[in-house]
């Protein structure tokens, strides 16, 4: 994150939200939240949902959005996540806790944009708001699952690999409600997310979204659920784990144990990336992205 200060950062606040495409719109999610979403790309081709992850919003996916080829290609579905971006962003626990609800606001997206079999594409966070789905709904909606930096809790907390311990104050300062430590947390997690140096723009872009992530939002979340592990073998699906050489996070081996216990599973990895991918290695990302799109529409995977 960019070091801001408080006057820019309380403007963020506002503004966030307004940062990204012009026509995001609203629908009713989980317990009556409003979910911002947005569209774009061809209405005709295989549908895709990106979901983001922890602290960011639909903005992270610009990389994506500005890929001409991806845009003829498929339809595209992004939305905010509950307590991010422009979403509304409950502050007590329970609005969190439940995966029901990060279930529903899914599926809102998903029949709001009258999606049939779309391509879910969950980066960190976003991961286990895809396994709440197919907890709640099942697979059969579903094409195919993309889980970029993430287990999606699907291996056990105990097995996955234990984060520097700066990472660790720094996720400590990023649920302070003093702006000034808020922004050196973020400044301190940017080694630990991405494999390259950012350019200007896009640390302000990342910026923008943390601080569209209230306090009292960051706080709740303490309850949100990271187990998922009864939910791997319930994911006849086709599913690529796609991992960053640099994301020392990640449990790769633990993931290829996973991908290998599952019908349609593999594990992919971008040696050049951190464990922002899409955002680090955009035009291989896109590439693998189109090809796994392309594969679970197939008529062999059909």
């Amino acid at each position: 994150m960019i070091r801001v200060s408080r006057a820019i950062a309380a403007a963020a606040l506002l503004f966030a939200s307004a940062a990204h495409g012009a026509d995001v719109r609203f629908v009713e999610g989980g317990g009556g939240l409003p979910i911002a979403m947005e569209e774009w790309g061809n209405r005709a081709g295989p549908a895709v949902v990106l979901i983001h992850g922890a602290g960011f919003s639909k903005e992270y996916w610009a990389p994506q959005e500005a890929d001409a080829e991806l845009a003829r290609r498929f339809h595209f579905v992004a939305f905010d996540l509950r307590g991010h971006g422009a979403s509304g962003k409950p502050w007590r626990e329970e609005a969190y806790a439940d995966t029901g609800l990060w279930a529903d606001d899914l599926a809102a997206v998903i029949a709001a944009a009258k999606l049939d079999r779309p391509t879910i594409v969950a980066w960190s966070m976003g991961g286990y708001a895809a396994v709440d789905y197919v907890r709640k709904y099942g697979t059969g909606s579903l094409a195919g699952l993309m889980m970029v930096s993430t287990t999606g809790g699907l291996i056990p907390a105990n097995k996955v690999v234990r984060a520097d311990p700066a990472y660790g104050r720094a996720n400590t300062d990023l649920m302070s409600g003093d702006l000034d430590r808020f922004a050196a947390g973020g400044d301190a997690l940017v080694p630990f997310m991405s494999g390259s140096a950012l350019s200007p723009a896009t640390r302000a872009a990342w910026a923008r979204q943390q601080f569209s992530w209230p306090v009292y939002s960051r706080r709740a979340m303490r309850g949100f659920r990271i187990d998922n592990a009864d939910m791997a073998g319930k994911l006849p699906l086709p599913v690529v784990f796609v991992v960053g050489g640099k994301d020392a996070a990640m449990p790769v081996a633990g993931l290829q144990t996973l991908a290998a216990s599952l019908p349609h599973g593999r594990v992919l990895a971008f040696a050049d990336a951190g464990h922002t991918v899409s955002a680090d290695t955009p035009v291989a990302f896109d590439a693998a992205l189109s090809r796994f799109v392309d594969d679970v529409h197939s008529p062999a995977t059909r």
